[in-house]
Formats: C-alpha cells, structure tokens, sequence
C-alpha cells in the first residue's frame, strides 16, 4: 500500500509552474503529476472527485465544511465547482501551506484555512455554522468523534449531506457503524479506487435525515 508522507520535493514548484487563475489547469495539472510520476499523493483524486461533484450537483452546497486537505486538491474542486465558501481545518502546518500555494489558482475569497481542530474554534461554529456539506478526509480515528462534535455544536442540521472519504482503505468502521446506529442519517456507499491505484476505496455520502 502507498505510505501517508508529506508531498515529493517537486510538487510545490510544479503547483507554481501551472497556469494562474485557473482552477481546472491546477486541479488537471495534480491530477497529471501523480499519474504521469508516479508520486502517489492523498488527494481526493479525479475518480472520487466525479462523486463528490454529482454531490454538489444534487444538494448545490453554498457552504461547505473540510476536514483535512492535504495539498488544497480537494477544496479547489469544491469552491470551483460549487462557487460557494469553503472553510478547510488543515492542523499539519505543511498542507495548510501547500493549500496556500495552490490558490494561485485563484478562489482565495472562496476558501479559508483554519490551522486548528475543530474544538479549538467553537465561536467559529457558532456565527457559521450549519453547513449545506461536511467533507470528512482527515486523521480516521478522529472521523466519528468530530462528527458527534459537530453535531453537538450546530453545524449540521436537516438536509446537511456528510461525505466521508477512505471508507475502505484504511478504513473507519467505527464512524460508518455511527452513522448506521444512529437512524439520523440515509446514506450511499460509492465504490471508488484509491486515488491514483487501482486499490479499492469507497465514499460514503449520508444526508441528514432528521
């Protein structure tokens, strides 16, 4: 299996080397450097990102909640995609600068980078929250514990649609098990591979029923 390891030394100035203003000749330009160079690389990936868009087609979220980026792959996609406001909480210091970086691509005014945990920014909750969609694509054990936080501090409500990444590879039974237990929510396994590799993965995206 590929290893979760900081960016390859090249990323960086291949981001900088794409088109500026451009999201889709960034996110295409990702997607092409981990394809043609082989460095595998934890982004949401062009396969899943098909999932999640027709998600955003169906539910057209104006404000979207991140849990983990990684590069800023994945909240390109949803701030060009959705036009709406993205709030991305990064806590490694490394990806939240990696996600500076890639919005040369532009959408600065579409996305905000929150280097905290969630429990460290309640006031934030409480004047933005709820949230239309919650992307789930952080540390895995900490997958159903933020989630009962979050519903504990306001920021889903009925109709919110929780989209979590990596259901199978590495896994979080714990959280799909709450999410099941819990009656709150209908939710829809997608069968996706892992990104880059041809490794079985799924996104499990559950709307809040309740």
């Amino acid at each position: 299996d590929p290893t979760l390891e900081d960016p390859p030394e090249t990323f960086l100035p291949h981001i900088l080397s794409l088109p500026p203003k451009d999201p889709e000749a960034v996110i295409t330009g990702i997607d092409k450097y981990c394809r043609d160079y082989k460095n595998w690389m934890m982004n949401l990936g062009n396969d899943k990102s098909l999932i999640v868009k027709d998600v955003m087609e169906q539910y057209k979220p104006k404000s979207i909640l991140e849990l983990g980026t990684f590069c800023g792959y994945s909240s390109l996609v949803f701030a060009s995609y959705s036009k709406g406001k993205v709030h991305s909480f990064e806590v490694n210091k490394n990806y939240a600068e990696m996600l500076k970086s890639s919005l040369h691509a532009g959408l600065k005014e579409n996305i905000s980078i929150h280097l905290n945990p969630i429990q460290a920014e309640e006031a934030f909750f409480k004047d933005h929250g709820p949230f239309d969609m919650i992307f789930i694509d952080h540390e895995k054990t900490l997958y159903k514990p933020d989630l009962i936080w979050l519903e504990e501090h306001g920021a889903i409500r009925k109709g919110t649609v929780v989209v979590g990444d990596n259901i199978i590879r590495p896994g979080c039974p714990d959280y799909v098990q709450y999410i099941k237990d819990s009656k709150k929510y209908n939710s829809i396994l997608y069968q996706a591979n892992l990104e880059y590799r041809d490794i079985p993965d799924a996104v499990l995206v559950s709307e809040r029923i309740e």
